[in-house]
């Protein structure tokens, strides 16, 4: 008899002597809510667990986002701990034939394109966070009921026949036996990573030789597990599209694009990645989106010499122009001809002169732009920050410059079916300059720092403050004049109002003009 099978034996003996002392009445309660709440949480676990990823930090924690080799998370965990082999367990293995065939088969019939290790992975560390949701909905539940309960118990009597009592002990005695159940299918789901010591311990006990309870049970709660608890292909599917940055997959059996019209909507989304994720199956004919390689393009990452907003612009259209194409009722009467033209335009024979070579080579002159701004800023010589804009700065600009006109000259034949290109060329921003950089005091994220504002009219440019009066913005010295004419004056000291200053009058006649003091015959000196 193996250990698991005396405490299987020691629970639902544990539990009918609890319900000897409730009675039948209560015991019967006690087992309704203890149902529910194990349904409650048995068919909304993968539904609460799919929600919580929409945290990022939940997200990251149980699936990561495909960085296998630096990042930690759940998926990471189980993918290093198991290996490309299962951990060396063999096809006929209980093990394999109950815990991973199902899975296998589950991500083998997906029509998502992602590594098949990789992706078991990351569908494991799900069906683990959602049996760990899932206990925590039953406890929840149970603990809620629990007060329900508790009230509808105080109408019960204390008194309990013997009946009641025995009742009671085979009403919890299957309570008992549904708790084990329960805790060896929450097990059932974490039982496969042998590798984890503890885990593989308990599983060599359940399918020990010398079991006689727990075998059955075992094998019952993955039948159970299997049958109604597994995510089915359809969330694989979404759990990969959140790994890999929310990509929508199309079911290939609805598929209505075809022939140069499917292939125009692969290469328009290809634009907006770095890498060609999306290509169509040679043998289906149906788009595939390949997760495991995509590398979007971000406009964030050119923020810092202002090309974000023309960045963001391009992506949009892309995105707008795949949208167009992906709706079968529009352009449902341009010919097969006409798309592949555009198909062309897109992705010719001759690469130098394709919209795919142009976007290239603009995220290829931003990354050089970029890195010459940052090593500019750390020039501080006067000569070397003016030779540094004018003859790496500005080349690196009108680089980018060109290649924004080649591209909107490129996409002009798209016009007439997807709308107007973006009028890329009013949005270009000025020239970033090399030298020490001030802090962003801003407010626009532009990284240009300007003195403030205290002109009062928003313009930037700061006055000094108007001191004239008359609103006009010019500042005069203080009218001393009397007149309001605005121009200053000597203080008037003549004493007959004209603004003009004598000296003080002396000569006693009140001519206003002085003589000497007379010092002799009391009239002239």
């Amino acid at each position: 008899m193996s250990w698991i099978d005396i405490g299987i034996i020691a629970l639902v003996v544990l539990c009918g002597l609890i319900g000897v002392l409730r009675g039948a009445k209560k015991s019967l309660l006690a087992l309704g809510a203890f149902v529910v709440s194990l349904l409650l949480a048995f068919f909304l676990s993968n539904v609460v667990a799919e929600a919580f990823l929409g945290i990022d930090a939940i997200k990251n924690f149980v699936v990561g986002n495909g960085a296998f080799e630096s990042e930690f998370s759940l998926a990471n965990w189980i993918y290093k701990g198991l290996g490309e082999n299962t951990a060396g367990i063999p096809e006929d293995a209980y093990l394999y034939q109950h815990f991973f065939a199902p899975v296998q088969e589950i991500i083998g019939a997906s029509t998502v394109t992602f590594d098949p290790v990789q992706g078991r992975a990351i569908y494991l560390a799900f069906m683990l966070f959602s049996a760990l949701c899932g206990v925590g909905i039953f406890f929840v539940a149970r603990f809620l009921l629990m007060i329900v309960t508790a009230i509808v118990k105080s109408y019960i009597g204390k008194k309990k026949s013997i009946g009641s009592r025995l009742l009671g002990f085979g009403v919890s005695f299957v309570q008992g036996g549904i708790a084990a159940f329960a805790v060896t299918l929450v097990f059932t789901c974490f039982g496969g990573l042998a590798f984890v010591p503890g885990f593989g311990k308990i599983e060599n006990e359940f399918e020990h030789g010398n079991a006689v309870f727990c075998n059955h049970l075992y094998t019952g709660a993955y039948a159970v597990r299997n049958k109604l608890f597994l995510p089915d292909t359809e969330m694989y599917g979404r759990l990969i599209g959140i790994v890999t940055g929310g990509e929508e997959i199309p079911d290939p059996d609805t598929e209505k694009l075809a022939g140069n019209r499917l292939e125009l909507f692969v290469d328009i989304n290809n634009l907006n990645y770095k890498n060609d994720p999306w290509s169509v199956d040679p043998e289906t004919k149906k788009r595939v989106f390949d997760g495991n390689i995509a590398e979007a393009i971000v406009a964030d990452d050119y923020k810092s010499v202002g090309f974000d907003g023309i960045m963001q612009a391009i992506l949009d259209y892309n995105a707008q122009t795949a949208g167009i194409i992906d709706d079968t009722s529009k352009l449902a009467e341009i010919a097969d001809s006409e798309f592949a033209t555009l198909c062309n335009l897109v992705r010719t024979n001759d690469v130098n002169y394709s919209i795919q070579n142009s976007i290239d080579k603009l995220i290829g002159y931003l990354n050089i732009y970029i890195a010459n701004y940052d090593a500019g800023a750390l020039l501080t010589d006067p000569e070397k920050i003016t030779q540094w804009n004018t003859n790496v700065l500005s080349n690196d600009y009108k680089n980018i410059s060109d290649t924004i006109d080649e591209l909107i000259t490129r996409f002009a034949p798209f016009e007439t079916l997807f709308g107007e290109y973006p009028d890329l060329e009013s949005q270009m921003p000025e020239r970033v300059s090399a030298g020490p950089r001030q802090p962003d005091q801003s407010g626009d994220g532009s990284g240009t720092t300007t003195p403030p504002d205290q002109s009062g009219d928003g313009s930037g440019t700061t006055t000094p403050p108007d001191q004239s009066g008359d609103g006009s913005g010019t500042t005069t010295p203080p009218d001393q004049s009397g007149d309001g004419s605005g121009t200053a004056t000597p203080p008037d000291q003549s004493d007959d109002g004209s603004g003009t200053t004598t000296p003080p009058d002396q000569s006693g006649d009140g001519s206003g003009t002085t003589t000497p003091p007379d010092q002799g015959d009391g009239g002239n000196e």
